[in-house]
């Protein structure tokens, strides 16, 4: 009895020690997936000095949500009781719901060949001299993860100057014109389709903007607003990047049980990554400036460092102490999954060593937490550095986990053995 006792108790600790290598997911109120966008064609060709319309569909194209306290982690930093509702969503910011609705935005890899805009549901190419450039499209909306897709551009030469021009179909929120460069297709007129989208020639619907207004602004004209929680007065202040800032907020905040979060969000309203200040803590009331540069591409010292394992390099604007122990709250969902734990390290750019700070950060809602005393450059990464003589911890569990398993067949070998004989 005492023998299988025995057994049931190893094989417990194996299976829990390899549990640790698949980590469950966990689900996060904001992240409600990404965004899916289409558009007409993969590929255009437009003549130079010329045009062309291209439809776009971004699914979803709005969202009803409730406003929550405005940080990405709620109800972790508002610390309200019962801060989610049955749908997840944070009730601390008040349980009147918004529609939030799609943003998109264009960029071109090269503006020197062809240039792109948006408008109400259509993106407008203009060929600038002959040659190649891929324009990409992202989708974007409030507590989604964002999607792009691509278009392929070839710009050939001006063939001649005497050709008529062609006149494109009226486009929904903008007026028709009456005259287009040389080489434009022909746009075929917009119609009215189903669910109140737009329908052109590719039958790809185009995102229609709303008729109704956006969503309004903040509490106050500079962005500034305040949640009351249970852990105090919350202060959230828009991050204004390569400028310094904070020493107003930070001042008043001093001693009290209040606590000020500076947050950079993208164009529709996600977290990308923020600065909570908790005023008891707070002892020098400074204007620093709160940019923080993060990229899968390292420097190539830091890239030898980590030795082509994922990691995502922080590199600090502001350089030494802060006026405070501080929280950062950094979105990584692009890199690492939801139940990861990471390790921060800390890089000496005179050693040319990286120090570990903090160690088994776990990434939750696709968002980790650092508590930082001063700035530098640091490294986030699953397992331990090479160079700093450390195995990646996946092989430590694994190894254990053998050395395990070989002891359970030893002794099961031993018992067999003991049992002939018997």
């Amino acid at each position: 009895m005492k023998q299988k006792t025995w057994q049931f108790a190893l094989l417990m600790i194996v299976s829990s020690l390899l549990a640790g290598l698949f980590p469950a997911v966990a689900t996060a109120y904001f992240d409600r997936g990404p965004v899916a966008v289409e558009v007409g064609q993969s590929a255009a060709t437009v003549e130079e000095g010329g045009s062309m319309t291209v439809n776009v569909r971004v699914t979803p194209a709005s969202a009803v949500q409730l406003p929550g306290c405005g940080m990405a982690e709620c109800p972790q930093t508002c610390g309200e009781k019962n801060c989610l509702d049955k749908d997840g969503e944070c009730t601390c910011n008040g349980l009147q719901h918004k529609t939030y609705y799609a943003d998109v935005q264009t960029a071109t890899s090269d503006a020197s060949i062809a240039a792109v805009s948006y408008n109400s549901g259509v993106i407008s190419i203009r060929g600038i001299a002959p040659g190649q450039a891929v324009i990409t499209v992202t989708g974007m909306l409030r507590q989604y993860r964002a999607g792009s897709q691509t278009v392929k551009v070839t710009v050939t030469a001006k063939t001649g100057t005497n050709a008529p021009a062609v006149t494109a179909g009226p486009v929904a929120g903008q007026k028709a014109s009456t005259a287009s460069p040389v080489g434009n297709p022909v746009v075929e007129p917009v119609e009215t389709g189903p669910d109140n989208v737009q329908v052109q020639g590719d039958n790809i619907p185009a995102l229609k903007e709303p008729a109704v207004d956006k969503p309004a602004q903040q509490d106050q004209a500079d962005g500034i607003h305040t949640v009351r929680s249970d852990h105090g007065l919350v202060l959230f202040v828009p991050l204004q990047e390569d400028q310094p800032m904070g020493k107003a907020q930070l001042a008043t905040i001093m001693g009290q049980q209040e606590s000020a979060t500076f947050e950079k969000k993208d164009a529709v309203g996600n977290v990308l990554y923020s600065w909570t200040f908790a005023g008891k803590d707070v002892t020098a009331p400074a204007d620093i400036d709160l940019t923080i540069r993060a990229s899968k591409e390292g420097a190539p010292e830091l890239q030898k460092l980590t030795r082509g394992n994922d990691a995502l390099y922080l590199a600090f604007s502001h350089e030494g102490s802060l006026p405070g122990p501080a929280t950062v709250c950094l979105s990584v969902n692009n890199i690492f999954a939801n139940g990861t734990k990471l390790n921060l390290y800390y890089y000496d750019q005179k050693s040319g060593q990286a120090q570990l700070q903090t160690a088994n950060l776990p990434v939750s809602n696709g968002y980790v937490n650092l508590s930082l005393k001063h700035c530098s450059q640091y490294i986030l990464m699953e397992g331990s550095l090479n160079s700093a003589g450390g195995m990646i911890w996946i092989g430590v569990i694994i190894a254990v986990a053998a050395v395990i398993l070989l002891l359970i067949v030893l002794l099961v070998a031993r018992i067999k053995r003991k049992q002939k004989i018997a």
